[in-house]
């Protein structure tokens, strides 16, 4: 009898353990989700004006600011979602989703420069184009 009721405290001390990392779990994906959704919603916005300025022959001043100001924004809602601690089985979807959007950044922060210096081209926006359209779908963190 002793030996059963040993086995049933340790079943539900388990039991208890496996709950609370599996409720842990559900609060970071929801708030990785959350990150991976505004990363998307950036990277779309992005995208949207690139279409805008992908139709001129020449960009403008105030162009060049708007790219540096999206480029920015897409920066800073990536830094958010590098920062942001996901469960185990999410490392390494994670991993790989910030590997490729660091090699993305690195070409727009070139354009970037160039912008500020009001030397960006439409042949820029198409290369920004190809960088956020190459390959991406953040979709993998919706639940």
């Amino acid at each position: 009898m002793r030996i059963r009721v040993n086995f049933i405290n340790l079943f539900l001390f388990l039991t208890s353990i496996l709950l609370i990392i599996f409720l842990c779990g559900c609060t970071f994906k929801t708030n990785i989700a959350s990150k991976a959704e505004r990363l998307e919603y950036s990277l779309n916005r992005f995208n949207e004006e690139m279409n805008i300025l992908e139709k001129k022959q020449q960009l403008s001043k105030k162009d060049q600011e708007l790219i540096v100001v999206e480029i920015n924004n897409f920066h800073n809602t990536f830094e958010e979602f590098k920062k942001e601690d996901v469960p185990f089985f999410l490392k390494k979807i994670k991993k790989s989703t910030v590997n490729k959007l660091n090699k993305k950044e690195k070409i727009l922060f070139q354009i970037k420069q160039k912008a500020e210096m009001d030397k960006a081209t439409v042949n820029d926006i198409h290369l920004i184009q190809k960088e956020i359209k190459d390959n991406m779908n953040i979709n993998i963190f919706k639940k």
